[in-house]
């Protein structure tokens, strides 16, 4: 018996939206170039690169963390070049991810590291072929967020798989608001989680208070294009 396997009816409908258009990734959030560790107000490849180069080895999940935003930038670069460098990433992130989770199975941001890895997975092997890999993030979040229900990392990630997936294979705006408080709640100056909470306020029709948040996180990172452009267009990319 596959568990996951979608009823008839969505299943049927999962393929009309890949007919008729809707984004590359049904299953899982599509790629945000805002998702920059503690460097929340950066973010280029050329800076991630530099930063790399400069780790030191006694930071694993750093580094981690610095390969997954090089991954989600690579694949937004949409060339040949990119997208073998972007899974090269990934495939780094999840050596150092797989061997932190052999001494430290209890620890939620390992759990977290594995979900976001499988994630932009997803995105980068596209329909069908991402379709495990989506799977299989969801339960690394839900056994991060069953370590920490707290959990800012892994709040975050859950709600950007709610806010993207359409709602007839379970996404929901209302839900994905509701990781991103709970998000932000953990750390409150976060840029990014202020950024996120805004845009899912908008799209829970809260305009006054979406604008509030979306202009905060621009005004803390002034030098940053994505929240510029979000104070712009209050769409998450373009």
């Amino acid at each position: 018996m596959v568990r996951n396997a979608l009823p008839p009816c969505r299943l049927l409908l999962f393929i009309l939206a890949l007919l008729w258009g809707f984004p590359d990734l049904l299953l899982a959030s599509p790629v945000t170039e805002d998702f920059k560790d503690t460097h929340d107000c950066k973010g280029s490849l050329k800076e991630v690169d530099l930063s790399l180069s400069r780790l030191s080895p006694d930071f694993p999940i750093h580094k981690a963390r610095l390969l997954i935003l090089k991954a989600r930038l690579d694949r937004d670069r949409k060339t040949p070049k990119s997208h073998k460098e972007g899974l090269l990433a990934l495939k780094e992130a999840r050596v150092i991810a797989d061997t932190l989770k052999k001494d430290h199975s209890k620890d939620p941001e390992i759990w977290d590291l594995l979900g976001q890895i499988d994630l932009i997975h997803t995105q980068y092997q596209g329909f069908p072929g991402g379709m495990r890999y989506a799977s299989r993030s969801r339960k690394e979040i839900t056994r991060a967020l069953a370590l920490s229900p707290t959990n800012s990392l892994a709040h975050f990630t859950r709600g950007m798989e709610d806010y993207f997936k359409p709602w007839f294979v379970g996404g929901s705006k209302k839900k994905a608001l509701e990781h991103f408080q709970k998000a932000l709640a953990g750390s409150p100056t976060n840029p990014r989680y202020i950024s996120w909470v805004g845009l899912a306020l908008l799209a829970n029709h809260h305009p006054r208070q979406g604008r509030i948040m979306i202009d905060r996180a621009a005004s803390m990172c002034p030098g940053n294009p994505i929240y510029r452009q979000r104070a712009i267009t209050e769409k998450p990319r373009g």
